[in-house]
Formats: C-alpha cells, sequence, structure tokens
C-alpha cells in the first residue's frame, strides 16, 4: 500500500478541480502513485482557467487546445498529455457528466518478442483431459497423479511457473486450502487459496504421494523426489499440448508456461466485466492473488482482455476506459 504522506499532493483551483480531485483520489486509492499523471492535470487546470464553459464539464475547445503539438515538443510527450486528459475525460464520462474525449492516434506497433498466447476454454478442457490421461512410466511413477493436479494449479491459481514447481509439502495448507508462496519474484510472499475442486484435488494427492514426506520435501516431485526444473516441466507441457491437438510455435514462440498465468487473469476479467463487477473495485484484489508490486501491470491485462475478446471491448471502454493503460502490439505484465 503506498502512504499518503510519501505521495506528491497537488492543488487543483479551476472549474474541473473537484472532478480532477475526485478521479486522482480514485486512481490512488486503487494503489497506482499517480504523480506525473496528477502534475499534468494540475497544468491542464490552469490552463482551463483561460477559457468559459459549463461547469462540469468538459468541451471539445478546451481539449483541443490542450492537447495541441507543442514548438520544439517530442510526439511522445504530447500523446502523454492527451492520453492524461482522454483518461480524465473516460472518467467523467463513467461519471455521467459531458466531456469531449481527445481520439487515439494511430501508433506505430513495437516488435515484441513476449507475445502472450491466451488460451481459449476449450483449449483448457482440453489440456486438462490430456493431462488426465497420461500414464505411470518407469521415469516417474508420480506422473500420473502430479500432471492433472500440476497443470489445473498452473491455470487456476494464476501462479508463476518457479512459483508452482517450488512448492513445499508445508507450503500446501489443506486444512485450509491455501497455498503459501515465499519470497520470489520482487521479494513477496503472498497467500493464494485454491478453489474447492482443486483442494479436494489436493487432499487427495497429497495422500497418495506424501504419507512420509516432510515438510521441505518437494510437493511435486520428480522421479528423484527433488524438485522440477522449469526445463522438466516444460518438456511435459509439450507433451500435453501435443495430446490436447494444440500446436506449438517453436521455441520462442509459445504456447508458454508462463501464459497459463496471462489465461488465468484474462478469463478473469473477462468474466467479471460480463457480470457488470467494478473492476475500479476488483482489480487490486487480482493484483494481490497475481503478486504484483503495483496495480500497472494488472491494468494490462484489461487492455489484453479486450484485444482478445473483441465483443466485451466496448463495454470495457464505456465502464473502465480511463483505467485501461494504452498498448501497441506489446505486453510486459508479468
Amino acid at each position: 500500500m503506498i502512504k499518503s504522506e510519501t505521495l506528491k499532493q497537488y492543488s487543483y483551483t479551476g472549474k474541473l478541480a473537484p472532478l480532477i480531485t475526485q478521479y486522482v483520489n480514485e486512481k490512488r486509492g486503487m494503489g497506482i502513485k499517480f504523480e506525473a499523471d496528477a502534475k499534468i492535470l494540475r497544468n491542464f487546470d490552469k490552463f482551463s482557467k483561460e477559457f468559459t464553459f459549463p461547469d462540469e464539464s468538459l468541451p471539445k475547445e478546451l481539449v483541443l487546445a490542450y492537447t495541441a503539438m507543442r514548438p520544439g515538443e517530442m510526439e511522445s510527450s504530447r500523446d502523454h498529455r492527451a492520453g492524461v486528459v482522454r483518461r480524465f475525460a473516460e472518467y467523467m464520462r463513467r461519471c455521467n457528466y459531458d466531456a469531449y474525449i481527445f481520439p487515439k492516434q494511430k501508433r506505430r506497433k513495437r516488435n515484441s518478442a513476449f507475445a502472450p498466447y491466451i488460451f481459449s476454454e476449450d483449449e483448457i478442457k482440453r489440456i486438462f483431459h490430456a493431462a488426465d490421461s497420461i500414464e505411470e512410466n518407469h521415469h516417474n511413477k508420480h506422473i500420473c497423479l502430479l500432471a492433472p493436479l500440476l497443470f489445473r494449479m498452473f491455470y487456476s491459481c494464476g501462479m508463476r511457473a518457479s512459483e508452482v514447481i517450488n512448492l513445499t509439502v508445508s507450503d500446501v495448507d489443506l486444512e485450509n486450502g491455501v497455498l503459501r508462496i515465499n519470497e520470489t519474484k520482487f521479494n513477496k510472499s503472498r497467500y493464494v487459496p485454491m478453489s474447492e475442486s482443486l483442494w479436494r484435488m489436493s487432499i487427495s494427492f497429497a495422500k497418495r504421494t506424501h504419507q512420509s514426506s516432510h515438510g521441505e520435501s518437494p510437493f511435486f516431485p520428480n522421479f528423484k523426489n527433488e524438485f522440477f526444473s522449469l526445463g522438466g516441466i516444460y518438456d511435459w507441457f509439450r507433451k500435453v499440448l501435443w495430446k490436447a491437438g494444440i500446436s506449438h510455435g517453436g521455441k520462442g514462440k509459445g504456447p508458454r508456461l508462463h501464459d497459463f498465468r496471462h489465461t488465468m487473469a484474462v478469463h478473469c476479467l473477462k468474466k467479471w466485466s460480463l457480470s457488470g463487477v467494478d473492476l475500479t473495485v476488483s482489480l487490486p484484489y487480482l493484483s494481490a492473488y497475481l503478486g504484483h508490486t503495483g496495480l500497472l501491470a494488472t491494468q494490462k491485462y484489461l487492455r489484453l482482455t479486450a484485444d482478445v475478446f473483441p465483443h466485451i471491448i466496448k463495454s470495457l471502454n464505456d465502464k473502465f476506459g480511463d483505467i485501461i493503460p494504452e498498448m501497441g502490439g506489446e505486453f510486459d505484465g508479468d
């Protein structure tokens, strides 16, 4: 949680001051530092005093004047200013005020080595079915028990692959159905509740696999009863994909194990948006569940959700356009 006393506070005194203040407070209430944008809104507030317009409205003339290219200004700086005002206008619209929304400019897509693969719900079902059909073999007598639970945990809990394979027996609280993720990325620890069905599967797996294991034993042991390497799990992942009839683009092209995490977040946001859940309230919960250090990485899943499911993009933009980050073809959320 960001301490309010550590944040730079700006005062707003123009006609739009009450709405700008509410908007900034909402952003910071969601765990966003929001300092650079708050400063731009302070400058916009001062700029607006030169214009005459109705209370609680944002006229087109004001927006166009403020977003106009300035002498010697870089295009990226202008785009940033315009984006801040656009998102504020979207917030005003969401609050049923009259506001002109500056149109988004077409941007050249940046090439990126990272392109998340979002599994469809049908593909997830096929992956589970493929994992369930793995038979015991001499390399790993536990694999037929391990694979069904392992791949469901990857998807259902949205955990990083390293977090799953490094679970110890003591990390899996079978009494309460909670996973303890010890200091991993960003040196953060957190607790991840399991669904009822995953909890039951974990209990069944532990009874058959860990009758004599100690607390520091790997919950998902390899054939040497040691922790799996990421490479070892990736090999099984490729086999499961093949059994599920899901093509793989080759090394570096995916799908990747990490794409289960992306898929879980996108599917969750899709479900919430279609159910009318207030994402400004719910997004911090998803952020904490995923172990993000701030809300920005989680917000990027909103853009990915809108891109993957275009039929709900209007609903997302109408309700939450001001909290959806602007992105090109790249995605760098974690």
